[in-house]
């Protein structure tokens, strides 16, 4: 395990102190008095000595004086009047990123430059590869290089290829670097602008006085042993890397070096978990119960019109109930302990409930702490000994494997007045690639009555026969008759969008009955039927899901699952959606299912945001399991997934949720409503919000919110990577799973307002592509699947696993299940109709399949491949 202690010499540098009284504004001043005339430059910003340090992030450079691992921000180093830090308050987006092990993997990012007055930046100039060049690099610590500083570039890799895997262009004064597909997870890069970069005047831009005071060669000139010296080693570091990819050094104006965050690490650690046997963690599905209800009942439909309802009335509806684990803390109602509590006096639970606001964290102190606690002396060598041998550890082994450590907890003692507290080394616990094994907060199961709510529909056989027979006119043979599979049904997971819930599924399960699939879906937290109801009432006063038509959600809020208050509490949401996935996969193996539902034909079916967890649930399920005794795979994944449709989902989640016409007036409301944004206006107009008219709000509102959304989309992007789709596109193709993707591009209607028929518009809820990212909507997920180029045709003949996007000109975000018209957007009720048929077949023939065949039967309203 690489040992990321960065407590080194060079966290001084950051106040740039040298062991001989000399400093990085004495050597400034030296190359300032150089008696050379200097015509004034343009420079990159690069000041991190300035009484209010100037650096351009990312930069890893911010790991240092890290204590665990993670990111080491201003914002979670405050302190009072007293000069005493305060606890960090992670509700802080500026705070939040802090909790991250890396920097985001899509995110752009600016690199500041001053200008002289009267010149600005020559954007023709940086739009190209000889300006801004980028590397992915060995970081000390990587294999190879575990003797070398983890904040130092070890080794070169690659060059990234300018307009391929990313581009740079002039943002006002300053150069935006954007990726064009997803960083590596846990990988460094170093950034590198050359003297190329030109001013309006066409002077190169240069480096800051600070950055050419250390990028000197250390052998040649080195600087005072110390922090200084230490810095110009990192510096001549990213320099020599850049150097081995064939830059003149000479060319360099400034380098920087950036490690991306993990992604996977702890869902892959949760996987693992389930199959442990460990209790509390082994996912288990009770008994399947018939309704005796059919899917056409509980729609309302006619099931003899031999039409929609004679379908959805193959479909036999059972439930059950799945045992998991939970790794949030979950809300509870306590008249007694409303300061523990939900306040159900309070309008707004979303605010008042403190539980949805908990984050998933570590099950124990982070190896990296406990480490630099012993270095520091902070925890002594026989109190680390007592205390890992009354956990049942030898301390020899653990310090010679350090990822032992993971799951331990140790604390020193204290002095507080006249007593001694014990105090937990890592009181953070923060998930990391450090320490990726999480605490279950619960383990919902039927024994406490918290177990998750399943629905299954398998195909009524009986009724199947009997209107094939009808249609006939005469009976069966016994070739035509469907019959149920000695080995159970083939089973389709089914995964419902945001503000759903899991009976949407009905929708489609007659067409997959027909089939001969079954059906198998959960809510997500906080929706349908994981709603709360603390006082029996009838009404939830806890949930996600949106319906209008039933009076029990009356009181529902998105954000008691996306929670923009805290984004921590937002990612591992998602992270929960998409591990529970895993845990109804591997639920799906027990016994009592042996005959009923076939585990080894399961294939997956998401919608909006389904397809978003599903994407992360498909490339964690099929990765396979790694036998840890051993290193290799199991032979058999208990967790496969045959084939996967997916409809309406995209990559870029904050941007998905600021940008979306559905959404994103809702984020808006929220974000100007919060105390930051009230702060911000204040701050900017020199006004109270109470003493402004409702006019001026709005005129500030529109004034201000921009800058602020750009702001919080960055901090929210970044904190939702680990949950992000587009972070595990490529492990979805590395696995090669069969994907069927399905996007509404409409008939490119560029203002979605008083369209006419035959117009329509495009996903109006996800939207198909951003003009502010390159890696936000729809496209970019396809892309990143390896789908971008689409089908219009059949593709597969049953022999071989085959992949495609289709993209439709007709129909709206949920026209999978829904071929209702909706009003403004799609409202052509014969070409929805057929594009909900159209999706549906493709669907179902393409899990029937097992992902080798996908038909287009209906090719009317699907975008034309040349």
């Amino acid at each position: 395990m690489k040992k990321l202690i960065l407590s080194l010499a060079i966290i001084s540098a950051l106040s740039l102190a040298g062991c001989d009284s000399e400093t990085i504004k004495d050597i400034e001043k030296d190359v300032a008095n150089n008696p050379t005339p200097i015509v004034a430059s343009a420079r990159v910003v690069f000041d991190p000595g300035a009484d209010e340090p100037r650096l351009s992030i990312p930069n890893n450079l911010l790991f240092l004086g890290s204590q665990d691992g993670t990111l080491n921000l201003p914002a979670e180093n405050l302190e009072n009047e007293a000069g005493e830090k305060l606890p960090a308050d992670y509700l802080n987006p500026s705070a939040a990123v802090g909790a991250l092990d890396g920097w985001s993997t899509v995110n752009p990012f600016l690199l500041e430059i001053d200008f002289p007055a009267d010149t600005t930046l020559d954007g023709n100039s940086v739009y190209s590869s000889a300006s801004v060049k980028m590397f992915e690099t060995i970081m000390g610590g990587d294999t190879g290089c575990e003797g070398v500083s983890p904040a130092a570039a070890c080794g070169f890799v690659r060059e990234l290829t300018f307009g391929l895997d990313f581009i740079a262009k002039a943002s006002g004064n300053s150069i935006a670097i954007i990726p064009l597909i997803p960083l590596k997870a846990k990988t460094g890069y170093v950034v590198a602008l050359t003297n190329n970069l030109k001013d309006s005047n066409g002077k190169a831009v240069a480096g800051s006085t600070s950055y050419e005071a250390v990028r000197q060669d250390v052998t040649a000139n080195p600087l005072p042993a110390g922090s200084l010296q230490d810095l110009q080693k990192l510096i001549n570091s990213y320099e020599n890397v850049v150097a081995a990819a064939g830059v003149d050094k000479d060319s360099l104006i400034y380098t920087m070096s950036m490690t991306t965050q993990s992604i996977e690490d702890v869902s892959q650690v949760i996987k693992s978990l389930m199959l442990s046997g460990t209790p509390g963690t082994t996912p288990m599905l009770s008994a399947i119960n018939p309704t005796g209800a059919n899917a056409a009942t509980l729609l309302g439909l006619d099931a003899m019109d031999l039409s929609a309802g004679t379908q959805a009335s193959f479909a036999s509806v059972s439930v059950s109930t799945l045992s998991a684990p939970y790794y949030l803390e979950t809300p509870y109602y306590d008249p007694n302990d409303l300061a523990g509590s939900c306040d159900l006096t309070k309008p707004d639970l979303t605010v008042s409930c403190s539980d949805l606001f908990s984050r998933w964290t570590a099950m124990g102190d982070s190896p990296v702490t406990v480490l630099g606690a012993l270095e520091a002396g902070v925890l002594s060598q026989e109190a680390f000994a007592e205390q890992a041998a009354a956990q049942g550890q030898d301390p020899a082994v653990l310090l010679a494997n350090p990822a032992k450590l993971v799951g331990l907890t140790f604390t020193v003692a204290v002095p507080v007045g006249d007593t001694v507290v014990n105090v937990l080394i890592d009181q953070t616990r923060h998930l990391t690639k450090y320490n990726p094994l999480p605490q279950v907060k619960s383990y919902k199961n039927d024994a406490d009555g918290s177990a998750i709510d399943v629905i299954i529909t398998t195909p009524d056989i009986g009724r199947i026969n009997d209107i094939a027979a009808l249609k006939k006119g005469s009976p069966l043979t016994a070739d035509e008759m469907m019959v149920m599979p000695d080995a159970g049904w083939p089973v389709m997971i089914y995964s419902h969008g945001i503000t759903s819930y899991k009976e949407t599924v009905l929708a489609i399960s007659g067409a997959l009955a027909s089939a001969g699939i079954a059906t198998i879906s959960i809510d997500h937290p906080y929706h349908g039927a994981r709603s709360t109801d603390f006082n029996g009432d009838g009404v939830y006063e806890i949930s996600a899901t949106i319906n209008d038509s039933d009076p029990a959600f009356a009181q529902a809020n998105a954000s008691s699952y996306i929670n923009l208050q805290s984004l921590l509490t937002a990612r591992d949401n998602v992270r929960q959606s998409e591990v529970d996935l895993l845990a109804l996969r591997a639920s799906l193996n027990g016994d009592s299912l042996v005959g009923v539902l076939d585990a080894s034909k399961v294939s997956f079916f998401g919608l909006s945001w389904g397809a978003i967890t599903g994407t992360p649930f498909i490339a964690l399920a099929n990765s396979g399991v790694v036998n840890p005794a051993t290193g290799d795979l199991l032979p058999v994944n208990p967790y496969a997934v045959n084939s996967a449709s997916l409809a309406s989902g995209g990559g870029g989640l904050a941007g998905i949720l600021l940008e979306s016409p559905e959404f994103g007036p809702s984020a808006m409301a929220g974000l100007t409503a919060s105390d930051a944004f009230k702060t911000l206006v204040e701050k900017e107009s020199g006004t109270k919000v109470e003493d402004m008219t409702e006019e001026q709000y709005g005129e500030a509102v529109a004034l201000y919110y921009p800058g602020f959304a750009q702001t919080f989309n960055i901090a929210a992007q970044w904190v939702l990577d680990s949950s992000d789709p587009i972070n595990y596109a490529d492990t979805v193709q590395q696995t090669q799973t069969p994907i069927h993707f399905m996007e509404i591009v409409g008939t490119g209607v560029e203002v979605c307002e008083n369209i006419t028929i035959p117009e329509n518009c495009s996903d109006q809820v996800v939207i198909n592509a951003s003009a502010n990212s390159a890696l936000v909507g729809t496209e970019p997920l396809i892309t990143a699947l390896g789908l971008s180029s689409g089908i219009s045709e059949t593709i597969g003949d049953g022999t071989s696993a085959v992949s495609g996007a289709v993209r439709f000109l007709k129909g709206h975000h949920s026209s999978v299940l829904n071929p209702a018209t909706v009003a403004g957007i799609a409202e052509d009720a014969e070409a929805n109709l057929a594009v909900t048929v159209e999706m549906q077949t493709e669907v179902v023939n393409f899990a029937a399949s097992g992902g080798k065949y996908l038909p287009i039967t209906d090719d009317t309203h699907v975008l034309l491949v040349e």
